[in-house]
């Protein structure tokens, strides 16, 4: 009897000590109810740029997490240095962060995430460089899951993205531009399609400031390399507050705008590196 009792506790220890074992390293699946914190950082990070607009998780500080990434890129209208650092988040996701209506929390998978934002701003055009840059500084200095770094842009920040991830292609884990200003060339096309690296693009077919060719010509192109997955676009025929027609980010950044039952922020969490 005494030992059956013996083998018993025994066992029951093995077993905590394995199930301790496998739970190792395991991140929680933590549910945040606090809405994100959102300010600038007047900091130079390189010659190009003089600071960033930062939006954290509320309760970033109350946890050790590591969480998502997203690098949002702003366009050629925003362009200076640290005086007027608000403008990079007058539209896009810093304007949802502005306003509190970014997401506090996304499912997917069958867990939640909530995402770190950064918006830097750019004195000049930036290049691919200008961006790992930036996101070096930032997995450097914030908790960041280096798996699930993203990347959005719009206008000019929309051909950024495009061309980091022709340049940079095995750091993002999904890229999305927005009414990109510019194409990519073969070399970068190509570079993308062997990486495997996901893009969902969106213009509007009556731009008058960046022509939706920039957007066919780099989804079609990066296709014919045999991309997989596929990159995807979504063609409106026109913006919802009509003028040049250029803003297409407002409605593709809305929370509530879903295809195949997901939006932008759900379809990126898919992906991981």
């Amino acid at each position: 009897m005494r030992n059956s009792v013996l083998f018993i506790c025994l066992s029951f220890l093995v077993l905590s000590v394995a199930c301790e074992k496998n739970n190792k390293g395991e991140e929680p699946d933590f549910v945040e109810t606090k809405l994100h914190t959102h300010r600038p950082v007047i900091e130079d990070i390189n010659a190009n740029c003089a600071g960033y607009y930062i939006g954290l998780p509320g309760s970033y500080e109350e946890t050790k997490l590591k969480y998502p990434l997203i690098i949002s890129l702003h366009g050629w209208g925003a362009l200076g240095g640290a005086d007027g650092l608000g403008e990079v988040v007058t539209y896009s996701i810093g304007s949802l962060l502005q306003d509190d209506k970014f997401p506090k929390m996304v499912a997917a998978g069958g867990k939640n995430y909530s995402f770190i934002v950064v918006t830097p701003r750019f004195k000049e055009w930036p290049v691919s460089t200008d961006v790992k840059e930036v996101i070096d500084h930032i997995t450097a200095k914030y908790r960041i899951d280096a798996s699930r770094i993203y990347i959005c842009g719009a206008s000019m920040g929309g051909a950024v993205a495009f061309n980091f991830g022709g340049d940079f292609p095995n750091i993002a884990a999904a890229i999305v531009p927005f009414a990109a200003a510019r194409k990519i060339d073969n070399t970068q096309a190509d570079n993308i399609a062997r990486a495997g690296l996901p893009f969902w693009a969106f213009h509007n077919t009556k731009d008058q400031v960046a022509p939706v060719e920039n957007t066919t010509t780099n989804i079609n192109v990066i296709k014919a390399h045999n991309a997989n997955p596929e990159p995807k676009m979504t063609i409106w025929e026109e913006s919802s507050f009509g003028g040049d027609h250029h803003d297409c980010w407002t409605r593709a950044c809305n929370p509530e705008y879903k295809e195949n039952d997901m939006n932008i922020y759900e379809w990126m969490l898919q992906y991981h590196r």
